[in-house]
């Protein structure tokens, strides 16, 4: 895998669903000049960033030992122009907070 394909916020899959664990990490912050990645597994109560080596998460999917995960549960598509939710804040130019 080249390594200018991993970047913030991909989904990495460990596991299959053919029994095995399933294990996601979302790529918080990379920098592939001094092997550095943080990430965090999704599907944990914990929620804490932690190290992984960038060239380490690079081999596991060149190796398809893990794969780029493309379905995001947590996605948004975030407009100009429409609400982002009820009543609590609004994009046009800028923020407004009601």
């Amino acid at each position: 895998m080249n390594k200018k394909t991993l970047a913030i916020n991909n989904l990495i899959q460990y596991g299959s669903d053919e029994g095995d664990e399933i294990i996601v990490l979302r790529v918080l912050y990379v920098d592939n000049m001094n092997d550095i990645a943080f990430v965090i597994d999704i599907n944990t109560g914990k929620g804490l960033p932690e190290f992984q080596r960038y060239s380490r998460l690079a081999e596991d999917l060149a190796q398809k030992r893990a794969t780029i995960n493309s379905y995001d549960s947590w996605a948004r598509i975030v407009s100009k122009t429409k609400r982002l939710c009820t009543g609590s804040a609004e994009v046009s130019s800028g923020l407004k907070v009601r």
